[in-house]
């Protein structure tokens, strides 16, 4: 038997299979591939897209450089006129600017102040993203401006290949391995989380916390009996808030994860609540800790966090019209906006990605109808999403602000789980494997269009 075949005789398995929880014979032929296929899309996308084209990557870059540069680490220096003098040169030289369908300023600014209006110092950002960043650029020793670049999107494509390992875990743990492989199938053939995947952004590690969330809150539940996961998801969720504001939800998904491992041993079980106990215990410790070790850091991410939390109704979340925008631009965009939001994909691709999202929600409340036993697992991937969505109509909708689908991808794992589960929910589990098979016939040709007719002419014309 060849591969195609061997692959071929797997996918019909695993669909004659489902919906049953038993654990599968673990292969990685599938995983395999699907990892070959997002890594061959990532190094397209990292030999088409020229720099500076992913969102903000110039204020984010400008502030790594800046602490490499230095002798000695100092968190408070947050702007160079100097290096930021550089950064906008080599804008110029990549057509940023033909790219934002803007004139390219004559003079050049001398440094981001006159180009408030795009870029911005990151005066109050989290720090993790940026040490790491530091840390990948010392080791390599590494000093001219395009170097360092390059450098960092080939962290970033390494983090974006652990999230999406992490993501596959998570998957099949609670669903197996029919819905691991086409879940992240669909993961691995969007082309804007490729984009994503190669941007200077501390997105690209906030993504990754995510999906270790994802991940360990699946052996929750798999009545995994060690505190091991409780440790992982909190650990996760803090290192998520000192990454990127966007990682203030993994609070509420702890809190999540908190729940479900009480009530996985029963609610009163006193071993389990000592534990738990115990780790909130050491969270508390490790937060005074940083109090007293980062207490500039800590004032920093308090301020970063204060546009979100006025309290307050911006006039613009107070019309219908708003919402329909904000909500149809934070699906699109989830799929294909490349750029600075300045190359969308063609209405059509748009209609259909709606299409069958909505024909995914359809499924899904016919599982939850039916009974069906997968209907708590389905509750607990549909609860991180809803804290995720949450969070970003909270603190963009609410105030205003425009949406980015880059925001949905920390909860990327559970969001391709459900698509592909509800695009089958219409299907007796007989025809599973063709559905699945169209499925990924259509995401392939999606993908396929994305690239030859949005993402290359765009930056090859």
């Amino acid at each position: 038997m060849n591969v195609v075949e061997s692959l071929r005789a797997r996918w019909f398995q695993w669909g004659r299979e489902l919906p049953g929880f038993l654990q599968l014979r673990h292969t990685y032929a599938i995983p395999a591939l699907i990892t070959t296929v997002f890594a061959f899309r990532l190094l397209m996308a990292v030999a088409v897209v020229p720099p500076w084209q992913g969102p903000d990557e110039p204020q984010h870059f400008a502030f790594v450089r800046i602490l490499t540069l230095q002798s000695s680490l100092q968190l408070e220096q947050r702007g160079s006129t100097a290096i930021e003098g550089e950064i906008v040169q080599s804008m110029a030289e990549h057509g940023w600017w033909a790219h934002y369908r803007e004139p390219v300023p004559d003079p050049l600014p001398a440094d981001f102040t006159p180009l408030v209006d795009h870029l911005y110092r990151v005066e109050t950002a989290p720090p993790l993203y940026y040490l790491l960043a530091v840390a990948v650029l010392k080791g390599l020793g590494i000093t001219d401006l395009i170097g360092q670049y390059y450098a960092l999107r080939w962290l970033s494509v390494f983090l974006a290949v652990l999230t999406l390992w992490c993501g596959w875990a998570g998957t099949n743990l609670l669903f197996g391995g029919y819905v691991a492989a086409g879940a992240t199938a669909l993961l691995a053939l969007n082309p804007q989380i490729a984009l994503m995947s190669i941007t200077i952004n501390p997105a690209v590690l906030v993504n990754l916390f995510g999906a270790v969330i994802w991940w360990q809150s699946a052996r929750l539940i798999n009545s995994d009996k060690t505190m091991l996961p409780v440790v992982a998801v909190a650990t996760a969720a803090v290192l998520g808030v000192f990454t990127k504001r966007v990682g203030a939800s993994f609070v509420g998904m702890a809190a999540l994860a908190g729940v479900l491992a009480c009530a996985q041993a029963g609610l009163f079980s006193r071993r389990r609540t000592r534990s738990l106990t115990a780790v909130a215990g050491v969270l508390m410790l490790g937060v005074v800790g940083l109090a007293l070790l980062i207490p500039d850091e800590l004032a920093r991410l308090r301020e970063h966090w204060s546009y979100i939390l006025t309290g307050s109704i911006n006039d613009r979340a107070r019309s219908g019209a708003f919402f329909t925008s904000f909500s149809t631009l934070l699906l699109d965009s989830a799929w294909l906006a490349a750029g600075w939001l300045k190359y969308p994909a063609p209405l059509a691709w748009k209609l259909v990605i709606r299409a069958l999202t909505l024909v995914a929600i359809g499924g899904l409340i016919l599982f939850v109808v039916r009974g069906d036993r997968w209907r708590p697992r389905i509750g607990a991937a549909a609860a991180l999403v809803l804290v995720q969505i949450t969070a970003v109509y909270v603190g963009l909708y609410l105030n205003g602000y425009g949406a980015q689908g880059h925001y949905l991808f920390p909860v990327m794992a559970p969001w391709m789980a459900m698509l592909w589960i509800g695009l089958h929910g219409w299907w007796p589990q007989a025809r599973w494997p063709v559905v699945g098979g169209v499925v990924l016939a259509t995401m392939f040709v999606l993908d396929v269009v994305a690239w030859s007719v949005v993402i290359v002419p765009a930056y090859f014309t």
